[in-house]
């Protein structure tokens, strides 16, 4: 949570937990999820959780922190949810997957797909918002965080297609 007295974790029993930090103690389970949870990411105010994982229908759910109340779905059939990251400003969310080698913006209010962007690598592990908050970029298993959209680049680093 964005006053820090509260945390969440994401679950293989297919679920999210919110947990009180100072005591530790369970402030309840989030449900929904169809199969094991591989990510998870609060929005900047800390009202919203984002999950993702191995559901059939490879969605992005979109819960309140304090209730679970699912607020969204968003559909995305591209392989099961690798990471998850919130633009700075909370409006745009992105998700990459464990298939496509691609990253996906959506706009968290109304749920639709802003954006698909193709990465040239390898898989997507991590998610990240450069300091302008308005480029996404990417890690792999190296030292290495990469701007999505950007042609000029290194010889040295890959960076995605757009």
């Amino acid at each position: 949570s964005s006053d820090g007295m509260s945390l969440a974790s994401a679950s293989s029993d297919n679920t999210l937990q919110r947990w009180e930090v100072s005591s530790g103690k369970i402030l309840g389970a989030v449900k929904g999820h169809t199969d094991f949870v591989s990510a998870l990411a609060s929005s900047p105010e800390g009202g919203i959780l984002a999950s993702g994982g191995w559901d059939k229908d490879k969605s992005v759910r979109l819960s309140e922190f304090k209730t679970g109340r699912l607020l969204r779905t968003l559909m995305d059939d591209s392989g099961p949810v690798r990471a998850l990251e919130w633009s700075p400003d909370g409006k745009t969310l992105a998700s990459a997957n464990w298939s496509r080698r691609s990253v996906r913006l959506w706009d968290a209010q109304s749920g639709e797909l802003r954006r698909s962007l193709k990465w040239d690598e390898h898989f997507v592990y991590f998610l990240a918002w450069f300091p302008d908050g308005n480029t996404p970029g990417v890690s792999q298993l190296r030292p290495l965080l990469a701007p999505l959209g950007h042609r000029e680049r290194p010889a040295s680093q890959s960076r995605a297609r757009v």
